[in-house]
């Protein structure tokens, strides 16, 4: 028999491992606990307030996605669609009502600064994608792309998004041509993505699809190509694990990209976590290797496009504003989530696993050293019974 002692000893060893098996089970973003998410928005909107005189237009693009999708998400909230606890509604109408604020103020810069985007910045944007999973396609194989092929793309992209001056929709053949390219880079990949975004927030779709019809070729086919493209790029980019600021900040472009085009796939593994870990302890999103460095203007080394889009201390406009967007993609993910995918665990990333697995097998272990010691003495007479019914029948023979 055990005696009490054995007994107490192995119930409190059962309890520690039961309690350990429900806390990790239980860990990460629920529906009633969105507290690290909503810490994120808050510092990089507080980030936002801070620096609006020196944000441009590609910052504002997070801001109008933010405002898209609180909305919605408020909206669905109100027709019963999702359910909301009051203080998840609550932190949602925050975020809402300081994007709003923010817009407020950063309009009035861009239409200064940046004329040519203002009309399509200027208006509330109901972009809201229903989620859609990434079909098995062929992923051509990455081309060589000369820096005049690369640098068309985010042209062609302003070209569409510059539509909205115009009473029609402006697709040139050389843009048409440069959208529909196969085995693009992953920069152009991202670019590619948001030409179609911003293309149907610009009122063009029904255009750009008529447009490659007469191509004979067929949109949302080449949707699942980019993404499905993407998608393996963020996957291998996540697998080498090297911490290059320039491929955590591709991660954030793609998945946001992809994500507004619903391919809800791209945010898994361990999205949620990288788009709130990665972000700068500024609130901004950008390279965290010149966190502290200050903006050079006149440093010739750096290009054209980085002196107007780098804001110092690692501060990226472009990027941060593609961080703030896939927060609110991420919110929707998490109150609203596509299909097969549950409300929890999504913030435990590699790391975390890594721990909760090396823990959970160290408990495991110590709980098995324990129950062999308490049962020793019933194991050893186990042992002894075997074999004296093996041995000594034999010995009876």
């Amino acid at each position: 028999m055990i005696n009490v002692a054995d007994m107490q000893l192995t119930t409190g060893l059962f309890v520690f491992f039961l309690v350990l098996d429900r806390t990790f089970c239980q860990s990460g973003v629920s529906k009633s606990d969105l507290g690290i998410l909503y810490k994120a928005f808050v510092s990089e909107l507080s980030y936002f307030e801070r620096e609006v005189d020196r944000l441009d237009s590609d910052a504002v693009l997070g801001l109008r996605i933010a405002d898209a999708y609180t909305r919605r998400i408020l909206e669905d909230a109100e027709r019963g669609k999702i359910k909301l606890k009051s203080d998840v509604y609550k932190n949602v109408t925050d975020i809402l009502n300081r994007v709003t604020f923010i817009l407020g103020k950063i309009l009035l810069r861009v239409q200064a600064n940046d004329p040519f985007f203002y009309p399509a910045l200027n208006s509330q944007w109901t972009y809201y994608k229903p989620y859609q999973f990434r079909q098995q396609v062929d992923v051509a194989e990455k081309q060589t792309l000369s820096p005049d092929e690369e640098e068309r793309f985010p042209v062609c992209v302003r070209e569409i998004v510059g539509s909205r001056n115009r009473k029609a929709c402006a697709i040139s053949h050389d843009c048409k041509e440069t959208m529909m390219t196969k085995g693009a880079s992953n920069t152009a990949l991202y670019y590619q993505a948001m030409y179609f975004v911003l293309g149907e927030i610009s009122g063009c779709l029904s255009t750009i699809t008529s447009t490659l019809r007469i191509s004979k070729k067929d949109l949302s086919d080449h949707l699942q190509e980019i993404c499905a493209a993407s998608y393996h790029s963020v996957m291998w980019l996540n697998f080498r694990e090297s911490g290059d600021p320039d491929g955590l900040m591709m991660i954030l472009r793609l998945s946001f990209s992809c994500g507004l085009l619903g391919y809800h796939e791209i945010l898994e593994d361990r999205g949620l976590s990288n788009a709130v870990w990665w972000q700068l302890r500024s609130g901004c999103y950008g390279d965290y290797t010149r966190v502290g460095e200050a903006k050079k203007q006149d440093d010739v080394a750096a290009s054209k496009k980085e002196l107007k889009s780098y804001l110092g201390d690692g501060c990226f406009s472009d990027v941060t504003g593609v961080g703030l967007g896939l927060l609110a993609v991420y919110l929707r993910w998490v109150l609203d989530p596509p299909p097969q995918v549950q409300p929890l665990d999504l913030l435990i990333g590699a790391h975390e696993d890594a721990q909760t697995v090396s823990l959970y097998m160290y408990a495991l272990l110590v709980l098995t050293f324990a129950l062999t010691i308490v049962a020793r003495k019933h194991i050893m007479e186990m042992l002894t019974t075997f074999y004296v019914i093996l041995f000594g029948q034999k010995r009876r023979r």
